[in-house]
C-alpha cells in the first residue's frame, strides 16, 4: 500500500523529479485507504513489515529505473520487458534448480494430487459441457500452471507498455489501487463479504486516486505554463 509514497520519495531523491504539495497530499488517502482495505487482521509482525517495505521500495525503484532506461536507450516497453525476462531467467533459473531442483518431482506429484482431491478448476461448476468437463474439471495442473504463467506475463507486459506512456508514480498508484479493485471484484463476483470499514476504505482510496489525477494534471499544466513563459521572455 505504501508503494506510491515510496515512489514519490525515491524518484524525488534519486531522479530529481519534483512533485507539488497537492500530489504529496493525495498519497495520504491512497496509501491509507489501500492499507486499511487490505488489512484482514490486527496482528503486527516486524519481519512482515520490513519485507513489505522492502517490496515497496523494490517495486518503486523498478518502475523508476525502467522508465529511465526507456528514455536513455529508446527501448519500447515491450522490448525492455522482453530483455529483462531473458536476463532474469538466465540468472535465476540455475539458482532455482540448484536450490529446489530435487523437489520438483515430489512437488509436482503433490500438486496434482491436491488439485484432484479439492476439485480445483479454472471454470465454475456447470460452466462446461461434456466432454470438456471430464477433461478440465478438475483442471490439469500443467494447464493451470500454463494459464497462470501466461496471465502473469500479460500483466507485466501491459505494465511495461503503460510505463512507456506514463510516469513511474502513475504506475505505483495504479498498482496500489489495483488491490482495492481486486477486493471489490471479489465482492461482486465471488460474493465475498466485506465490512463497512472495508467499503469506506475502498471509497477513500478510489477518491484519492481521482484527486491524484487532478493534482498531477494541474502540476503538468503549471509546468507547461512556466516553460511557455520562459520561451516568450
Amino acid at each position: 500500500a505504501a508503494e506510491p509514497a515510496c515512489s514519490v520519495f525515491l524518484t524525488s531523491l534519486f531522479f530529481k523529479r519534483r512533485y507539488s504539495k497537492l500530489v504529496w497530499l493525495t498519497m495520504i488517502p491512497i496509501v491509507g485507504g489501500v492499507a486499511v482495505g487490505s488489512t484482514n487482521e490486527l496482528n503486527f509482525s516486524l519481519a512482515s513489515f520490513i519485507c513489505a517495505m522492502l517490496s515497496n521500495v523494490a517495486s518503486a525503484l523498478r518502475s523508476a529505473t525502467s522508465k529511465d532506461v526507456q528514455i536513455t536507450t529508446g527501448l519500447s516497453g515491450v522490448n525492455l520487458y522482453g530483455a529483462m525476462s531473458v536476463v532474469g531467467a538466465a540468472l535465476l533459473l540455475p539458482v532455482s534448480l540448484l536450490m529446489e531442483g530435487g523437489k520438483i518431482h515430489s512437488a509436482y506429484a503433490l500438486a496434482k494430487e491436491q488439485m484432484v482431491a479439492k476439485n480445483v478448476s479454472l471454470f465454475p461448476d456447470g460452466f462446461l459441457g461434456e466432454p470438456l468437463r471430464s477433461f478440465l474439471q478438475p483442471t490439469p495442473f500443467l494447464l493451470y500452471l500454463l494459464v497462470g504463467g501466461l496471465l502473469f506475463h500479460l500483466y507485466n507486459q501491459t505494465s511495461y507498455q503503460a510505463l512507456g506512456e506514463l510516469q513511474p508514480l502513475d504506475i505505483s498508484v495504479a498498482n496500489a489501487v489495483k488491490r482495492v479493485v481486486i477486493i471489490m471484484a471479489s465482492v461482486a463476483v465471488l460474493k465475498n463479504p466485506i465490512t463497512p470499514l472495508g467499503g469506506v476504505s475502498a471509497a477513500v482510496a478510489i477518491a484519492g486516486t481521482f484527486l491524484y489525477s487532478l493534482a498531477s494534471q494541474k502540476q503538468s499544466a503549471d509546468e507547461a505554463e512556466v516553460k511557455r513563459k520562459k520561451k516568450t521572455e
